[in-house]
């Protein structure tokens, strides 16, 4: 990964996975995004080819499954522990961005309070509904394959 003149602001735009690495690592991409991934780094304490390694793997999907030759079992398992983990740190980094964007700015800018109170009622009802459909579906997926296998 090229970061000769970037910022590490730059990098949380362009790069998907950046801001998830950035927000463990204690990277602030926000208000401090002007300074190069350099001074960033040496900032978070961290090593900077550690981050851009981090970065590297982050960005590859390394996944060569032929889907269409799996069972609904193990597509459904593999949805749960990577789009729905996903979902899930990326609500919480949200939330945790709201929070700090409506502390920091909420007094000038009253818009921001209104964004941090949806983020918040989003996350709420992400929890709330997410073990019901859940439920539906490991149901309907063992339906599915114990007809699959009567009839094949």
């Amino acid at each position: 990964m090229d970061i000769k003149g970037r910022t590490i602001g730059q990098l949380a735009v362009e790069e998907p996975n950046a801001i998830a690495i950035f927000e463990k690592a204690g990277i602030d991409y926000c208000c401090h995004g002007n300074r190069s991934v350099d001074v960033a780094c040496k900032d978070a304490g961290i090593n900077v080819s550690e981050l851009l390694e981090a970065l590297a793997v982050s960005s590859h999907d390394t996944s060569t499954r032929e889907w269409s030759k799996a069972s609904l079992k193990e597509l459904q398992e593999f949805i749960m522990t990577t789009h729905h983990v996903f979902t899930r740190d990326m609500l919480g980094t949200v939330n945790q961005l709201a929070v700090k964007v409506a502390d920091r700015h909420g007094v000038a800018h009253g818009e921001v309070l209104r964004v941090r109170t949806l983020v918040q009622k989003l996350v709420s009802d992400s929890k709330s509904s997410r073990r019901r459909p859940q439920l539906e579906t490991n149901r309907r997926c063992r339906f599915s394959e114990r007809s699959r296998t009567r009839f094949a």
